[in-house]
């Protein structure tokens, strides 16, 4: 019989102990262990389980996005994320750079993971004081060239899950709702001047004719397996390990074009300028001809976009006057 279980911030550490032990994660019962917020957590409701001699990570997906209940989600993006790290983990590379699943549970749509300790994300970069520096960078940029190298089988590739709801909650987000002129987003409750700013963008035909074959193109299939949301909060720098890579639960087989462009966006959104990234990519990940480095430009712009006009805002350090350089730049990179 199925050990249900609720995660929350107000389960009980007893409560936690009993199912690690039932799942035989933990052998025996930790009655003196203690429950943290690890960090915040966008998608999915993330635990740190201490005890004594150690810590573990607990993450369970809701059928609703963690950090905005109102938004229903698909459950069952947790096991995209544990079969990503299965597949990920073939790779000593990845394997390095990742926390280590130590079990899945499909009925209670929760992963029991590694604790990669005291860190932050690189959320930071946002701001105008922060810098990321080129060792970084090329660190990131590895990471693609190991995932989007890995040598899978069309068989891997067709058993991969297509983790198409979450895909198709995420084109609503990305691809639609921005440019919609009638989508209720308030954003001058965000920042004064944000909502007139968008108006040029949501009756521009000729640009979301182009963003329309984008999102059909993010949700067709694609060659490689991918992250999914490639950005500073997926990156995890540990005081103990270093640079991690995690929430992979947007992952699915499609266009290394869309991961390089998330990746470009939140460079540009740090502060970067465009020919250093490009460099950067040519020089650190990109291995030959096949892929479309006009084609990742033109996700970038789209990332950018929805980030300034759409419900998914970022701390950005930025004047309404540089959100509407940043927003023409985008405008260009998706009509180039």
């Amino acid at each position: 019989m199925s050990y249900k279980i609720a995660l929350g911030l107000e389960s009980s550490p007893q409560e936690i102990a009993t199912y690690l032990a039932h799942r035989k994660v933990l052998p025996n019962q930790t009655a003196s262990g203690y429950i943290e917020k690890p960090g915040e957590g966008n998608m999915n409701l993330v635990i740190r389980y201490r005890w004594e001699n150690g810590s573990l990570i607990l993450k369970q997906s809701k059928p609703y996005v963690n950090k905005y209940p109102s938004i229903p989600a698909p459950q069952e993006r947790i096991a995209t994320e544990a079969i990503f790290y299965q597949y990920a983990s073939q790779s000593a590379e990845l394997l390095a750079r990742m926390p280590e699943v130590l079990h899945y549970d499909a009925d209670n749509h929760l992963i029991v993971m590694q604790d990669l300790g005291v860190g932050k994300d690189f959320t930071h970069l946002y701001r105008k004081d922060q810098q990321i520096s080129d060792e970084t960078l090329h660190e990131l940029l590895f990471f693609l060239r190991q995932l989007h190298g890995l040598d899978l089988s069309q068989a891997d590739k067709d058993r991969f899950p297509d983790n198409l709801k979450l895909r198709q909650l995420n084109h609503q987000h990305i691809f639609v709702l921005p440019y919609d002129e009638n989508n209720g987003f308030d954003l001058d409750q965000i920042q004064e001047g944000l909502g007139a700013l968008a108006v040029p963008y949501t009756q521009d035909q000729a640009l979301k004719k182009a963003i329309y074959q984008l999102g059909e193109q993010y949700l067709s299939v694609g060659s490689v397996l991918i992250h999914g949301d490639y950005y500073p909060g997926s990156w995890m720098l540990s005081e103990e390990q270093g640079l991690r890579i995690i929430d992979p639960e947007f992952g699915f087989i499609g266009p290394a074009e869309f991961e390089l462009g998330v990746l470009i966006a939140h460079l540009l959104m740090c502060g970067l300028s465009l020919e250093p990234i490009q460099s950067a990519i040519a020089t650190h990940y990109q291995s030959d001809d096949s892929f479309d480095l006009t084609m990742a430009g033109r996700f970038a712009g789209v990332e950018i976009m929805r980030r300034i006009i759409g419900i998914a805002q970022l701390p950005l350090d930025m004047t309404v006057n540089e959100k509407s350089d940043l927003l023409a730049q985008a405008r260009n990179l998706i009509l180039q």
